[in-house]
């Protein structure tokens, strides 16, 4: 019997073939030529014997070559040009995408976006037909432009720092391992227009107009906007950083991905409007699957999108077959198609994470269904024909609540080992967060879709639906920010480890800087760096270190690239104490910080040379320098300097101080043997 059923579901085994070929040319290579010569080979010998064996090596094979020569792309062999250090180029490509907004740079403003090459000139010759990412600064071109630019080629580069994300390993399974900076608008030119695909040009027409549809009298309230579109077109850089944080401690960041669930919602609104027209249940497909395949379009046709509309499209193709559509072998027939589509798509973390989730939600919402239906049903012994009004309703209710409790704690459990691993994060107030805040989120959907329908018809519909997408938004913000705020309700973990007694990490934050010390279940930060490092660098490190609050905050530095961030710290990690030099600067950070102290009514312990910081039973930091009422001409030389001592070992931290500072330690104090010199790069 157990044989039968498997011979039932074939793509099951020939998924397994995929993802073992997939995962073997990662780590090794052939030769194409001879790769393709044993395919044909194993075709050959398929079509005389069909064996279940050879297809299954004919798949393996496959999928081999696939991959490898995806690996050996146009953009890879581009990134060899670069290997050995950036270079200046000049060249002409098509704008692949629609530009994303970056910090500027000098009021200049900066935009990243993909380009298609199709020459550049380099050392008197030219390479074609390659894939890179190029910074544009100056007003952005838009999709399908064609244009001339003169920058510095570079390879994308590794993260610095520990619990960084990697965006170049993840651009790298995008397609894309280089880099150009075009550093002044002047360096970049328009050539022409119109060389882009017709159809995504209509879709971000169409995408434009979504968004004004969506915000029609929404201009007061930024973040209830911002939330419906993020819901409803994906657009989450429309959504606060704040506000997304929120979501990603309740384990509800999904909702701005558009992905299984939006993909999922918009199906079940068109089969609710199909329903009443009466429209037979296989032409329902035929018009569900092009609506869907359009909204992944209109969407940016994300990875997440794709992958969503393929698993629904091979879902609802199973009820043009008869077949359980929520069977293992439409999903690993959804996922043979994505990796046909993209074999890279199998080391990204949305890949596992969507099929982890809906597998889960297969073996386990079952079960978990049976178990609660019993709750709701009357005495199992009274036959239904005797049963109440208030019985068959609450059995009707009972029903569709375990439909949702089984549902929701069989993603939420599914997407644990996913959160953790990815974002080392735990969040228990998760299944209660999901089960308030999707069916809202679906309403959000119902009525920005209401609203994108009566866009066309009437300004004032549109408005009225738009109004009642607002109402929904703020209750969904209000139901966020209570289990965002629950006590316990989210952790952040490290993956298991050994550690050592102490523990000194030194970012890498370019002119700024952050030092974590970790000692015996103790953890402090000296300084921050500003909003943007903090944000990028030094959180994501201490979340991926597991620190849910910090023992103390030093702060060495006046200037914006070692403290600019204080007040996030305070709001994220709650440090027990904080800790600050004696010495009076004219530092505009240190006077906000210090009115943010006054205004919370949050202490702080003002350092003098001697003191001495204990830090855990066994680390202990030092006060070296500066003393009070130091007359010194630069702010660099008006710092914290810093003897860390652990387990006998002694550590000098002098950040960026200058040759002032090293004169006074030299000239005042006695022992300054150490055994480790951390020193930054001073000004001068």
């Amino acid at each position: 019997m157990r044989f039968l059923e498997m011979a039932r579901q074939p793509c099951i085994g020939l998924v397994t073939c995929a993802v073992i070929a997939i995962l073997t040319a990662e780590r090794g290579t052939l030769q194409p030529e001879w790769l393709a010569l044993c395919l044909l080979l194993l075709a050959a010998s398929w079509l005389r014997w069909r064996r279940a064996a050879l297809v299954y090596l004919l798949v393996f094979g496959a999928f081999f070559l696939r991959h490898e020569l995806l690996l050996d792309s146009p953009a890879h062999r581009l990134a060899v040009e670069f290997a050995h250090g950036p270079r200046v180029l000049h060249g002409i490509g098509v704008v692949l995408d629609e530009p994303r907004a970056l910090e500027s740079f000098r009021n200049i403003p900066r935009y990243r976006m993909a380009v298609q090459l199709e020459s550049i000139a380099l050392d008197g010759g030219r390479l074609c037909d390659a894939a890179a990412m190029l910074i544009w600064s100056g007003p952005p071109p838009t999709y399908g432009d064609r244009i001339s630019f003169v920058g510095e080629a570079r390879n994308l580069a590794p993260p610095c720092n520990p619990g960084q994300f990697d965006f170049a390993a993840d651009m790298q399974r995008r397609g894309f391992f280089s880099e150009i900076e075009i550093r002044f608008p002047m360096d970049g030119v328009v050539l022409s227009h119109g060389h882009g695909n017709p159809l995504i040009v209509f879709a971000h027409a169409a995408r434009r107009w979504m968004q004004t549809a969506l915000t029609r009298d929404l201009d007061d309230a930024v973040d209830a906007s911002g939330l419906a579109q993020s819901m409803v077109l994906g657009l989450k850089d429309e959504t606060p950083e704040e506000t997304r944080e929120l979501f990603q401690r309740t384990g509800t960041l999904h909702l701005f991905v558009v992905n299984g669930l939006h993909v999922g919602m918009f199906a079940l609104i068109v089969w609710f409007v199909l329903r009443p027209l009466r429209v037979p249940r296989r032409a329902s497909v035929f018009i569900i699957v092009p609506l869907l395949a359009f909204y992944a379009l209109v969407t940016g046709f994300s990875a997440g999108s794709i992958r969503a509309t393929a698993m629904a499209g091979v879902l609802l193709g199973s009820v043009l077959a008869e077949r359980n559509p929520l069977s293992y072998n439409t999903l690993a027939a959804a996922a043979l198609g994505i990796l046909i589509w993209d074999s890279n798509e199998l080391f990204r973390a949305g890949f596992r994470f969507s099929f982890g989730v809906v597998f889960a939600i297969m073996l386990l919402a079952p079960r978990l269904r049976a178990m609660l239906i019993p709750f709701s049903r009357p005495d199992p012994f009274l036959p239904r024909l005797l049963w109440s009004r208030w019985q068959i309703f609450r059995t009707m209710l009972g029903q569709r609540l375990a439909t949702l409790i089984a549902v929701t704690t069989s993603a939420s459990l599914g997407s644990s080992p996913f959160t953790i691993g990815y974002f080392h994060l735990l969040s228990p107030s998760a299944l209660l967060a999901n089960l308030v805040a999707v069916p809202i989120a679906l309403a959000l959907l119902f009525e920005g879709v209401l609203s994108l329908l009566a866009g066309g018809v009437s300004a004032g519909l549109n408005t009225l639906f738009n109004n009642a997408s607002w109402l929904l938004a703020r209750i969904l913000l209000g139901v966020v920010h209570f289990f965002a705020l629950l006590p316990g309700g989210h952790l952040f973990i490290e993956l298991p480890k050994k550690h050592a007694a102490c523990e000194i990490t030194v970012l890498d934050l370019g002119a700024g800087g952050a030092v974590h010390l970790h000692a015996q279940g103790h953890d402090w930060l000296i300084d921050c760096g500003n909003t943007f490092a903090y944000a990028k660098v030094v959180r994501e490190y201490l979340r991926a270190r597991g620190v849910n609050r910090l023992d103390g905050l030093i702060l060495t530095h006046g200037d914006v690239a070692h403290i600019g961030a204080a007040s996030l710290v305070l709001d994220d990690f709650q440090p027990c104490a904080l800790f600050d030099s004696a010495v009076r600067d004219r530092s505009l950070n240190r006077r906000s910080l210090h009115a943010e102290l006054e205004r919370r009514a949050v202490g702080k312990n003002i350092c003098q040379p001697g003191d001495v910081i204990e830090c855990s039973p066994e680390v202990r930091v030092r006060v070296l320098y500066p003393p009070a009422g130091l007359e010194a001409r630069t702010s660099d030389d008006k710092i914290l300097v810093l003897q860390i001592e652990a387990c006998g070992t002694r550590v000098l931290l002098v950040t960026d101080s200058g040759f002032f500072t090293e004169s006074w330690l030299l000239a005042h104090e006695s022992d300054l043997r150490s055994d480790l010199l951390i020193k930054g790069e001073h000004v001068s």
